[in-house]
């Protein structure tokens, strides 16, 4: 019958093992969601501890790093149309990148939300970019790949940020925080080496 060989058809996919270079990219989502969470629960503790706001203003500013990422997904999605998926990606790294160290090492309130804003701008294009590129290069598995990235997703923001706390607590919120910027820089490494991994297996095809 038509419905016997439309399931034959799809179980041979189903049951395809995803390519390394889609948990490449899995890696990345994990540790780019993670970042995006850490700021979110955290940003407003290390506002008041750190930075000396009231605890309702700095309750209030986890908006501006909300703000910061709708405005970059709206800018995200017209550079795509302009420029190549992974550029973009750099390019926003950078930018979280230098918009973290500015509110990291901020020692006043208007340079640490500057710097909360501009981590949002770049954070906010890094999960759905890579979660293209990681459906891009799951070989047309997408059921398995989109399942394994809800996956990624969950993993990240249920035990980063908790983790973050727990070392927080044991070492102080400024220093804990400096694993946000060693989760970006290896997000950077990590779509680096995606990226060459695709350019091979593309010279090969």
């Amino acid at each position: 019958s038509p419905i016997t060989t439309s399931n034959a058809g799809e179980q041979p996919q189903s049951n395809q093992p995803l390519p390394m270079l889609f948990w490449v990219y899995w890696v990345a989502l994990v540790l780019a969601v993670s970042v995006e969470f850490c700021l979110i629960f955290w940003s407003a503790d290390y506002l008041q501890n750190v930075l000396g706001m009231l605890k309702a203003n700095a309750a209030q500013s986890v908006s501006l790093f909300l703000a910061a990422m709708i405005v970059g997904r709206m800018a995200g999605s017209r550079l795509v149309q302009r420029f190549s998926t992974r550029s973009v990606v750099v390019i926003s790294i950078l930018i979280a990148g230098i918009g973290f160290l500015l509110f990291w090492r901020a020692e006043n309130v208007s340079l640490g939300l500057s710097g909360l804003f501009l981590t949002g701008l770049g954070v906010a294009n890094l999960y759905p970019l890579l979660l293209s590129l990681a459906i891009g290069a799951a070989n047309g598995n997408t059921v398995q790949a989109s399942a394994r990235a809800t996956l990624a997703s969950g993993t990240a923001i249920f035990a980063l940020p908790l983790a973050l706390g727990g070392f927080a607590d044991a070492v102080g919120i400024r220093l804990a925080y400096s694993v946000v910027l060693v989760m970006l820089i290896c997000v950077f490494l990590i779509s680096q080496i995606a990226g060459r991994i695709s350019s091979a297996r593309s010279s090969i095809i």
